[in-house]
């Protein structure tokens, strides 16, 4: 367990004999150092500042919660209990890969999944509101007759997250770190 002052408290697991030390109650004979990541304790003027979160992924044609995106869920998850007058849109999009009502309905599914994950942890479904925008707004230039890579349209298959009501500011970020799931079985 590590402390310092203006910080949240943190601690690590550490094996107590794993071949390169002996940890006993004195230190041990040969003692191990490990790292203790802290985060500091937020000040009035980080409230101020707007809070980033990641966007989320999705597989081809599918709407599930990839478990890739618990952890972006999870910080959005805090944000809404520490900020109980927020309110959030859950923008979904996907891919051009399909006919374009088809691609509303698809992202609504997704941003309702979203909402789902987040009622099921206790937000309150009034402060949550779903957005679909199909293929309407592609983070690139992969539009309907344009041939693009996976990766390209990995990356239009997503969710963004935007405080629509209450005092903080909230925004969404790209990754570029995320899975991509191919299409197999693409026509285009």
């Amino acid at each position: 367990v590590a402390n310092s002052q203006g910080y949240l408290p943190g601690s690590v697991n550490v094996i107590k004999d794993d071949g390169e030390c002996v940890i006993d109650r004195k230190c041990g004979v040969n003692p191990k150092e490990v790292e203790v990541l802290l985060d500091r304790i937020p000040t009035e003027e980080d409230t101020m500042r707007a809070i980033e979160l990641k966007d989320i992924y999705y597989d081809f044609d599918k709407w599930y919660i990839r478990q890739e995106s618990e952890r972006e869920l999870t910080k959005l998850l805090g944000f809404m209990q520490e900020n109980p007058d927020a309110v959030v849109e859950i923008g979904s999009h996907t891919d051009a890969r399909a006919p374009y009502e088809y691609n509303i309905k698809l992202s609504q599914r997704r941003a309702q999944s979203v909402v789902d994950w987040l009622i099921a942890r206790g937000v309150g479904k009034t402060r949550l509101k779903p957005k679909g925008y199909g293929e309407t707004e592609p983070r690139n230039d992969c539009k309907d007759g344009v041939p693009c890579s996976e990766y390209e349209h990995q990356r239009n298959r997503r969710t963004e997250f935007r405080v629509v009501g209450g005092s903080i500011n909230l925004k969404s970020l790209e990754r570029f770190d995320m899975q991509v799931d191919p299409c197999k079985v693409c026509p285009f």
